[in-house]
C-alpha cells in the first residue's frame, strides 16, 4: 500500500511555521523575566499586576461571574448613575472565569497570559489569505510581519489584557469567509456564508463595548461578496429566496427596526467619539487621549514593520496585488479602510492595518523570490527560499527580543496595595473619588464604587471628575464632591437650567455657592425668592449619607497639567489654560542629608542656587533661569522661599531639544516653582499655577489643607494617599442640636 511522502520543502515549511508561532509566543512572554526579577514592583500578594487599565474591567466582570453577582445593571463605576449592560457577560470575562475555575489559576494569572496566547490566532486568516494570493512564501512571510509587528506585540503583550488580542482576528476571518463564499462554485458556499454569520455573532460577543464596529467589520465583507460575486442558479434562487425572506421576517419580528436604529445611532456616536465632531462645551478628549489621536505615517510604518523603509516595498506589494488580484480584494476594503482611519483620526485602529500591510509586504517578498527563481536552479531556489524565510524570522523577531523595556505596568504594586487597603479602612458603601485611570483598578482591587473610569469617561463626566482636584478652596472641592456623588451630571444640568431662567451663569453660580458654604450662600443672592433659595439649598447641599474618600497617587501628580487644562476649559475659546511642562528629578539620600544641614540638593542633573533661586540642569536645560518660588518639605513641615525682589515676572526657559515637551496643553513662558521634598527624595519642577491645586497641596506639602473638609486616613508618599472627604453636609460637620435641659425633680 503506497502512502504519500511529505516533501522536504513542505516538512521545512511546517517546522518553520511552528518555530514562528513559538517565537511569537515567547516574544510576548518576555516580560515574565522582568516580573520575576522585581516581584515587589510587578506583583502584590503574589498576584501579577496588569500592564493596562481596561483589563481590570474584564477581570471584575469575571469575578462577578464566578461569584454569581453579575447583573444587567452596573452600579459601581458611574456614581450616582447606573449603567445598563447585556445579560450576556463579556466573552473575554467568561473565558477568564472558566480558565480560572478549571485550572485553579487566579484571575490575575489567567489575565496576564491569555492575551499573549489568543493574539497568535491572527496568524490563521493571514496565512489563509496569503496562501490564496501568493502561495506559501507570501503566507509565511506575512505571518512573520504580522506576529512580530512591534505595534501588534505591544497591544497583545504579556499582562496587556484587552479585546485587541482577537479584534483583528475576527475582522480578518470575516474577509476569509467572504472570499471563500465568492470563490466557491458549489453548494459549500453557503457553509462559508453561515460561518461568516457565526463569526460576526462571536465578534459582537467578544467586542462587547461597542455594537457598530464588529457588526460592520463582520458583515461588510460578506455584503460585498454577495453584491459583486453572488450569481445563484435558478435552483439556488428557489432555495435561497424563501430562506432569505424568512430570516428577514424573523429579524424584524423580534425588533429588527430597533436593532437597525441602534446600529445607526451607535455608528454615528462612534464616529463622533473617534473624530470628536461635536460642540465645545467640554474639552475634546481626542486631543489628549493617545489612542484617539491620529498617528503619523512614519510612526505608522515603524509600528508595523519596525523599519520605516519597508513601507516602500509594502506599497509596491499593494500595487501588485491590485493589479493581479483586484477583483478578489474588494472584500478586504472595509477592514483596510478601518485600518487607514489610524492615519486620519485615531491610532487605535492601527491593529486592523497590520495584517493588510504584512500581506502586501509578504506578496512583494514572494514576487521578488519568484523572480530570482527564474535565474537559479530549482534546488538552489528551494534552499534559498527556506533560508530567506528563516533569516526573515530571525531578523524581524530579533528586533523585539532585543528590547529591554518589555516589563511594564500602569500602576506599580505600591499603588495597588493602597487600593487594596481601601477594602480594610473604608466602609463597604464608600465612594472613591479619583481620576478615571484609577477607576477600573479601584473597582477590582478595592471593591468600592467610583465616579469615572475608562468605560464611562464622557467629556462631561471627565470634566466634573477633575474639577475638584484642581480647586484652590477646600470647602468648594468637598462640597462639589458631595454634590456630584449624590446628584451627578443630572444635578449639574438641573441647576444650570434653573440659574439660566434667572439670568445667571450656571457653573459660575454653582461653584460660588459651593465655595461660600451651606446656608451662608443665601446672603449673596438677596434677589432670589425664598422658594428658589430652599430649592437650591436642597439641590446643591444634599445630606452626605455615603462616606467619600479621595485616592491620590503619584500618577495623578504627573497628570496634573492635563487636569488643570481640562478644568480651565473655556468653551468660547475652545481651549484650556496652558501651563509650563512638569518635570521630576529624584535625588540621592546624600543630597537630602546635605539639605538638613542647610544646603540645597545639588548634583549633576540639577542645581538650585539658594541665594538667587536660579535653577540649572544639565539634563533638561540649555541655560539656567530664576524660579518664582522654592518650597522645601521635610518630615515635619513645609517652608517657602521667594519670590525674590527683582523677579522678572515671566520667564521662558530654554529646554534642550531632547527634553522639551510639546503638547497643546503646554506654553513656553510662565512662572516656575520647585518643590524639594526631602522624605520623597524628589525635586518637582512645575508651573506656579499648579501649586495651588488640591491634589498637589495634599500630596507635596505639609498641613496645606483644611482639616474640616479633608482628613488624612493613610499617607504613604510617594506612592499613594487616602483622604476622607467631609463636606458641609457630612454628619461630623453639621451643627449639633442643642442639648435638652434636664428638668430638676
Amino acid at each position: 500500500m503506497n502512502s504519500k511522502q511529505i516533501s522536504p520543502q513542505t516538512f521545512f515549511l511546517v517546522i518553520l511555521s511552528a518555530i514562528i508561532i513559538s517565537l511569537a509566543l515567547l516574544q510576548r512572554l518576555l516580560p515574565i523575566s522582568g516580573f520575576n526579577a522585581d516581584p515587589a514592583y510587578f506583583t502584590v500578594d503574589g498576584e501579577p499586576i496588569l500592564a493596562n487599565v481596561d483589563g481590570y474591567y474584564y477581570l471584575h466582570a469575571a469575578k462577578e461571574i464566578m461569584n454569581g453577582t453579575y447583573d444587567t445593571v452596573e452600579t459601581h463605576r458611574a456614581i450616582p448613575d447606573t449603567i445598563s449592560r447585556s445579560s450576556l457577560p463579556p466573552l473575554l470575562s467568561l473565558v477568564l472565569a472558566k480558565i480560572s475555575a478549571v485550572t485553579g489559576y487566579s484571575l490575575n494569572e489567567a489575565g496576564v497570559i491569555l492575551p499573549a496566547i489568543l493574539s497568535l490566532f491572527l496568524a490563521i486568516p493571514v496565512f489563509l489569505l496569503g496562501y490564496r494570493w501568493g502561495g506559501s512564501i507570501t503566507a509565511l512571510s506575512a505571518v512573520i510581519f504580522t506576529l512580530f509587528s512591534s505595534l501588534y506585540v505591544t497591544r497583545t503583550n504579556y499582562a496587556f489584557l484587552d479585546t485587541d488580542c482577537l479584534n483583528s482576528f475576527f475582522a480578518w476571518m470575516a474577509v476569509v469567509f467572504a472570499l471563500q463564499f465568492s470563490i466557491c462554485k458549489s453548494g459549500q458556499k453557503y457553509l462559508f456564508f453561515i460561518a461568516a454569520l457565526l463569526n460576526t455573532a462571536l465578534y459582537l460577543w467578544w467586542w462587547d463595548q461597542s455594537l457598530a464596529p464588529p457588526l460592520i467589520l463582520g458583515l461588510a465583507p460578506l455584503f460585498l461578496a454577495v453584491l459583486f460575486y453572488y450569481r445563484p442558479s435558478k435552483n439556488e434562487r428557489c432555495f435561497a429566496t424563501p430562506i432569505t425572506l424568512l430570516f428577514i421576517c424573523i429579524f424584524f419580528f423580534f425588533g429588527g427596526w430597533e436593532i437597525v436604529a441602534k446600529v445607526f445611532h451607535t455608528t454615528i456616536s462612534l464616529l463622533s467619539y473617534v473624530t470628536d465632531t461635536r460642540d465645545n462645551s467640554y474639552p475634546r478628549m481626542s486631543e489628549w487621549i493617545s489612542e484617539q489621536q491620529r498617528i503619523e505615517l512614519g510612526k505608522f510604518a515603524q509600528g508595523i514593520f519596525y523599519y520605516k523603509f519597508l513601507l516602500i516595498p509594502a506599497c509596491a506589494g499593494t500595487l501588485l496585488l491590485l493589479w493581479r488580484q483586484r477583483l478578489r480584494l474588494i472584500v478586504c476594503t472595509p477592514v483596510c479602510f478601518v485600518g487607514m482611519l489610524a492615519l486620519l483620526f485615531a491610532s487605535r485602529f492601527t491593529i486592523f492595518a497590520v495584517p493588510a500591510a504584512a500581506l502586501s509586504l509578504g506578496y512583494f517578498f514572494s514576487e521578488t523570490v519568484t523572480w530570482v527563481s527564474r535565474h537559479v536552479p530549482q534546488k538552489i531556489y528551494t534552499k534559498m527560499t527556506c533560508a530567506l524565510l528563516a533569516l526573515l524570522t530571525i531578523f524581524i523577531g530579533w528586533q523585539e527580543f532585543g528590547r529591554t523595556d518589555n516589563a511594564w505596568t500602569f500602576f506599580p504594586s505600591q499603588a495597588v496595595r493602597g487600593m487594596k487597603r481601601l477594602q480594610v479602612i473604608t466602609e463597604p458603601n464608600a465612594v472613591i473619588w479619583s481620576w478615571w485611570d484609577q477607576g477600573h483598578p479601584l473597582i477590582y482591587w478595592a471593591e468600592r464604587d467610583t465616579i469615572n473610569d475608562g468605560m464611562v469617561h464622557s467629556a462631561a463626566r471627565t470634566y466634573s471628575n477633575v474639577l475638584p482636584l484642581t480647586m484652590e478652596n477646600d470647602r468648594e472641592a468637598a462640597n462639589f464632591i458631595n454634590f456630584y456623588v449624590v446628584r451627578g451630571l443630572q444635578g449639574i444640568e438641573t441647576f444650570a437650567q434653573s440659574a439660566a431662567q434667572l439670568g445667571l451663569q450656571g457653573q459660575q453660580t454653582m461653584l460660588r455657592i459651593l465655595r461660600t458654604g451651606s446656608e451662608q450662600w443665601k446672603k449673596l443672592y438677596p434677589q432670589l425668592s425664598s422658594e428658589t433659595k430652599e430649592k437650591w439649598q436642597a439641590l446643591l447641599f444634599p445630606q452626605q449619607k455615603r462616606p467619600v474618600y479621595l485616592f491620590n497617587d503619584i500618577r495623578q501628580q504627573k497628570t496634573l497639567p492635563l487636569f488643570y487644562w481640562v478644568a480651565t476649559w473655556d468653551p468660547q475659546k475652545s481651549q484650556g489654560e496652558k501651563i509650563l511642562p512638569l518635570y521630576t528629578f529624584p535625588f540621592s539620600k546624600k543630597a537630602a542629608e546635605n539639605f538638613m544641614v542647610g544646603k540645597l540638593p545639588s548634583q549633576e542633573s540639577f542645581h538650585v542656587d539658594p541665594q538667587t533661586l536660579t535653577l540649572t540642569s544639565n539634563a533638561i536645560l540649555e541655560e539656567g533661569f530664576p524660579l518664582y518660588k522654592v518650597t522645601m518639605t521635610t518630615q515635619e513641615a513645609s517652608s517657602q522661599q521667594g519670590p525674590l525682589a527683582g523677579y522678572p515676572g515671566i520667564v521662558s526657559p530654554k529646554f534642550t531639544p531632547y527634553s522639551k515637551k510639546t503638547h497643546l496643553i503646554y506654553t513656553d513662558s510662565g512662572r516656575y516653582d520647585v518643590n524639594i521634598n526631602i522624605p520623597m527624595q524628589m525635586l518637582y519642577l512645575l508651573d506656579d499655577k499648579l501649586t495651588k491645586t488640591l491634589i498637589y497641596r495634599l500630596f507635596w506639602r505639609k498641613n496645606a489643607y483644611d482639616s474640616l473638609y479633608f482628613k488624612p486616613v493613610e499617607l504613604k508618599e510617594p506612592y499613594y494617599q487616602i483622604w476622607k472627604v467631609t463636606s458641609d453636609m457630612a454628619p461630623e460637620n453639621l451643627p449639633k442640636p442643642a442639648a435638652e435641659e434636664k428638668s430638676v425633680q
